[in-house]
């Protein structure tokens, strides 16, 4: 049985202490109850899941790095961003863990004095699945990036739960016998990949091809319930959210606020960056070209002109396009810092973002 710590009653504050139901009624003022997150455990099979620990200031930083993740965040983001609202509730979802084989044939390249020698080998690869999977479609995209990669640690038995009374709980919409092959198969064939991939070790390949995929048929997939932050906030009138594990490590933002001209100054510069790196990559040709014929017909007074001329055009433009590829890098640079160097400051200055004190569960 689930273990629910300093419930109270929703009328009279006092505490419940009947827990082999989900439902009762306070025996001081008779008022009834659900404790919902019990229901849920004793009709849904549930075995674990994750309790709420992160406290208003962790939050807080959570929310702080995440404003500053956005490079291009307008320069105000943390003076103008205010709190509106904090809730809490508990996704029901699925902890998979499987194992995987499959074997494959790959062509390994041999530099050869002229040509590359290709020969036709074949191997075994293993990988391992372990992730969790939302149990209702509508959270999909919250509960894969916030608990994914898996981190076991947070997770508890489901003695150890405790649940919050203001926290509420999602329903299943989505059966455990699709699992497998909607998501179990298709991320242990991108485990598969990779592990294939760490074995040829970076060398030559063409032609990868993988054969049958083996999953382990004992795989344990178990219910589970995770919780999720949702913290509602505004920056200058205009809404976003940003949510976050019950831990407040995982952390996923919608709609981050982007001010327009900072992401077209970074988009500029990093289009310049890409035009620079073709046009050295041009010269450098030009150069091996007029260096070749120079080689090749240097007993000839106009061609020997010509390479000199072009050569010596194309080192001085080398030159000057690598000078300018260190600024333009210094001043992209210069641009991810922005962000990050506000948040040290106020940080520093022990400035907190505004509706901070929406935060906490005692408000």
């Amino acid at each position: 049985m689930a273990i629910v710590k300093n419930f109270k009653c929703p009328n009279c504050g006092a505490s419940i202490t009947n827990l082999n139901s989900p439902t009762g009624i306070c025996g001081f003022c008779n008022t009834p109850y659900i404790i919902e997150g019990l229901k849920q455990i004793l009709s849904e099979g549930i075995s674990g899941g994750t309790t709420f620990t992160a406290t208003p200031e962790q939050l807080h930083n959570r929310i702080l790095e995440v404003l500053a993740s956005n490079r291009s965040a307008p320069t105000d983001i943390f003076e103008n961003t205010v709190i509106e609202n904090c809730e809490s509730f508990s996704v029901p979802s699925y902890y998979c863990h499987y194992n995987g084989s499959s074997n494959y044939l790959v062509e390994l390249g041999t530099k050869a004095s002229k040509d590359t020698n290709w020969n036709t080998v074949s191997g075994n690869t293993s990988a391992e699945v372990e992730r969790i999977i939302s149990g209702n479609s509508e959270y999909d995209n919250i509960v894969n990036e916030i608990y994914n990669p898996y981190r076991g640690s947070i997770f508890l038995n489901v003695e150890n739960l405790t649940f919050d009374p203001d926290t509420y709980n999602i329903s299943y919409n989505r059966p455990k016998e699709v699992l497998l092959e909607q998501f179990v198969r298709p991320e242990m064939q991108k485990a598969l990949t990779m592990s294939t991939q760490k074995q040829l070790d970076g060398r030559q390949v063409r032609n990868l091809s993988s054969g049958n995929l083996n999953i382990e048929k004992d795989g344990t997939i178990d219910k589970v319930i995770v919780g999720v932050y949702h913290v509602a906030l505004t920056h200058n009138g205009n809404k976003f959210d940003i949510y976050t594990t019950s831990d407040a490590v995982g952390a996923k933002c919608i709609e981050i606020p982007t001010d327009p001209n900072r992401a077209n100054e970074i988009y500029a510069l990093e289009q310049k960056e890409k035009s620079i790196v073709s046009a050295i990559g041009a010269a450098k040709v030009i150069l091996i070209v007029a260096l070749v014929v120079l080689l090749l017909f240097h007993g000839r007074w106009l061609m020997l002109t010509g390479s000199l001329i072009v050569g010596g055009a194309m080192i001085y433009a080398l030159i000057n396009k690598k000078k300018e590829l260190r600024e333009v890098k210094q001043k992209i640079d210069e641009f991810n810092k922005v962000i990050p160097d506000l948040m040290n400051r106020f940080k520093l200055q022990n400035k907190t973002i505004s509706g901070l004190e929406r935060l906490s569960k005692n408000q």
